[in-house]
């Protein structure tokens, strides 16, 4: 396996996490009960960038960081996976916090959908919060992974340096022809000095 194709295959498992996990995060999280004076039972799904506004942000910052990873050189891509590494973190500490404390979420999930705060039955979870918490731990281990490998990389993908200009033909040497006017603008548009 080549340094190239192992940083190839943890940015493509980090961008799959971040996108399971934004996915997760759009999906209801919680469902309750709550009641209001023209209904006795009113349903209250809470999704989970409403229930935990910090998951959706951390799968974010997966997302980027993975591609980041990607273009990076060996410090860049530290950097990058330390991105990783915090936004799985993000991720998975939300999910818990929701799992810990369904009613919280459903509670303020019921005064913003219907001005009542008080919950009639109990709040339960759905699997999308397991789902984020699992694809923000395992977001974590590949990018702890990644920032152990890092410094086996190759430098970043050059084809987003800038170009090395050709070194410009002596003036007099037989057999080439002195630049033109197209040459020079040519020049000037990839920003070298013509003269």
């Amino acid at each position: 396996m080549t340094a190239a194709l192992d940083r190839r295959r943890l940015v493509v498992v980090a961008l799959v996490l971040g996108g399971i996990a934004l996915a997760a995060t759009a999906a209801p999280w919680v469902r309750a009960t709550t009641a209001t004076a023209l209904q006795a039972e009113v349903q209250v799904t809470v999704p989970g960038s409403e229930a935990a506004a910090a998951s959706a942000a951390g799968a974010l910052v997966v997302v980027a960081a993975a591609l980041a990873m990607a273009l990076g050189g060996r410090w860049g891509a530290r950097a990058a996976a330390a991105g990783v590494v915090l936004g799985g973190v993000l991720v998975a500490v939300s999910a818990g916090a929701v799992l810990a404390d369904p009613a919280g979420a459903a509670e303020t999930g019921a005064q913003q959908a219907v001005g009542v705060g008080a919950l009639t039955g109990p709040a339960t979870t759905t699997p999308a919060v397991a789902v984020a918490l699992g694809s923000g731990v395992l977001a974590a281990v590949v990018g702890l992974l990644a920032s152990a490998v890092a410094a086996r990389w190759t430098g970043g993908a050059r084809r987003h340096d800038r170009p090395t200009a050709a070194a410009a033909p002596a003036p007099g040497v037989p057999g080439v022809s002195p630049a033109d006017d197209q040459d020079a603008w040519d020049a000037l548009s990839r920003g070298e000095d013509p003269t």
